[in-house]
């Protein structure tokens, strides 16, 4: 939950250091610095007035284990689900739909 807290403050204070920390090579090479730049400008105002986590568990997929959350922005009144993938006890992948 604590990595999970991390990654969403990253986005939220738009910090690509902060967001890479725990990231292993792959998914540092998949994400520009341009790129986090346009999704936390988008999500972070959304971040800053605040968010309700839940953990939803951890799935096994090809080598990875897939944890989830449904998080709900309080600016909204839609839920988004959160999966961060962790191989090795680095961050892999991670997404918010």
């Amino acid at each position: 939950m604590e990595l999970f807290r991390s990654q969403i403050d990253a986005i939220a204070s738009e910090s690509y250091e902060q967001f890479m920390d725990h990231a292993d090579a792959n998914f540092r090479q998949s994400i520009s610095q341009d790129q986090f730049g346009a999704l936390s400008e988008s999500l972070s105002p959304r971040l800053v007035d605040g968010y309700q986590s839940e953990y939803l568990g951890a799935l096994n997929q090809d080598g990875f284990n897939v944890h989830l959350w449904k998080m709900t922005l309080a600016s909204s009144d839609s839920d988004n689900l959160v999966k961060m993938a962790m191989r090795e006890n680095e961050i892999a992948g991670f997404w918010i739909q």
